[in-house]
């Protein structure tokens, strides 16, 4: 599975093993990240004159790869288990694979803003078939891109609810709550088996 984000996900580019257990490699996790400017060019560490009509900032995109580590006997297995895969589960099961990756990293470097993944947030979406070195590098010798997921469909006054919360709160007739923030990450968390 491979997904593109619009953010650069956190760990720096590069390939990570992942084992599970008695140190067996489940998944081989690659990271990159394209079209970002190198940060010395960016900025520099003194304040300098703005355009007065500035463009839209270039944006890095980030690409996670997730390797399967068992290889298939063969091509025409690998083509056949690609025909007839549940490519959502596929990709449900590689986002939780790069999702654990994330928790760990956050974890590790105590960094809050490191940020896990779901998949309306995919620019890109693929599951697909390839050797090693190929997928690695973000080629495939067969792959499917999987469609954005359909947006919720909901009653008008439900909709609307968010809505009148935020301007609640902006406009400061209404105070967030600590465990309002408290209770989406627990959800989060038991949403990914992490009790």
């Amino acid at each position: 599975m491979q997904v593109e984000l619009p953010w650069e996900l956190g760990p720096p580019d590069g390939r990570y093993v992942l084992r599970g257990h008695a140190a067996e490699v489940e998944h081989v996790l690659v990271l990159e990240t394209l079209g970002a400017q190198r940060r010395a060019l960016v900025g520099g560490r003194r304040p300098r004159k703005a355009d007065p009509e500035p463009g839209p900032a270039p944006v890095p995109t980030g690409r996670a790869t997730v390797v399967g580590a068992l290889p298939f006997g063969s091509p025409g297995e690998a083509e056949r288990w690609l025909a007839g895969a549940d490519l959502d589960a596929e990709a449900a099961a590689a986002l939780d694979v790069l999702n654990r990756v994330l928790h760990h990293h956050r974890t590790a470097t105590a960094d809050p803003y490191v940020r896990e993944v779901a998949r309306e947030q995919a620019l890109v979406l693929r599951v697909g078939i390839g050797e090693g070195e190929q997928v690695a590098h973000g080629r495939w010798a067969a792959a499917r891109a999987l469609p954005r997921p359909k947006a919720r469909t909901t009653r008008r006054a439900a909709a609307l609810q968010p809505q009148e919360r935020f301007a609640a709160l902006l406009g400061g007739r209404d105070a967030a709550l600590a465990a309002e923030e408290l209770a989406l990450r627990a959800r989060w968390d038991l949403d990914r088996d992490r009790t």
